[in-house]
């Protein structure tokens, strides 16, 4: 059984499927991390709509497919999308949430859920995280497993996505939108949406919003 510092390649020509059944089985299979609840926590990456920014959907049906086969209880797909795109219309537009509809995944858009206060004691001040997240993921951490589904690629915010950093955000200044640092105690498996790292915009404040807007919204006239 794989410990989890190794790094482990699936080749993805073999299918998609196949590849993700065999980074599991390093791991001793689904069954073997499945925690008390049965839960899985998939933290995907959506910062926005464009090309090489979010975790590819066929991946996120392949693991979700493979660990409700192997028995998985309940599985929550978790994102709070930053640079001011709005999650639920980022699920949208990328598929995540067609994915989700289609597979029984519960899609949770951790910018719409209430905040509470924790307090960091190395930099000595309070922040807001996600009370879904401090709930299901801090305070029954050792119920749930929680699974990152990143996507590798050049960040314009902070160099490079990889494992860990999927898991960070801020919270934003006063604006409507709700942020949060996660601090999930434990990551288990990694399962990378992508072979290598892809260009990405430069642009830290891309115009993804009023795109969004556009394609999911109602018009108003």
């Amino acid at each position: 059984m794989a410990t989890k510092t190794d790094v482990i390649f699936s080749d993805t020509l073999q299918g998609i499927d196949r590849a993700v059944e065999e980074i599991f089985r390093h791991f001793g299979g689904v069954k073997a991390l499945l925690k008390e609840s049965g839960d899985v926590y998939l933290k995907v990456n959506g910062v926005d709509h464009k090309p090489y920014a979010y975790t590819d959907p066929d991946v996120l049906r392949a693991v979700i497919t493979h660990l409700k086969r192997e028995g998985a209880r309940r599985i929550y797909v978790i994102e709070n999308c930053t640079q001011g795109n709005i999650t639920r219309l980022v699920f949208k537009v990328t598929g995540m949430a067609r994915v989700c509809r289609q597979t029984g995944a519960i899609p949770v858009y951790l910018d719409e859920t209430d905040a509470v206060p924790v307090y960091l004691e190395g930099l000595e001040t309070f922040i807001d995280i996600s009370a879904f997240v401090h709930e299901r993921l801090i305070e029954n951490a050792d119920k749930n497993l929680y699974i990152s589904l990143p996507k590798l690629k050049t960040h314009s915010m902070s160099q490079v996505t990889l494992w860990e950093k999927i898991s960070i955000r801020k919270r934003w200044p006063p604006s409507g939108l709700r942020c949060m640092w996660r601090e999930a105690a434990r990551f288990p498996i990694t399962v990378p949406s992508s072979c290598g790292v892809s260009a990405k915009s430069r642009s830290p404040f891309p115009t993804a919003a009023t795109t969004l807007r556009k394609r999911c919204m109602p018009s108003s006239a």
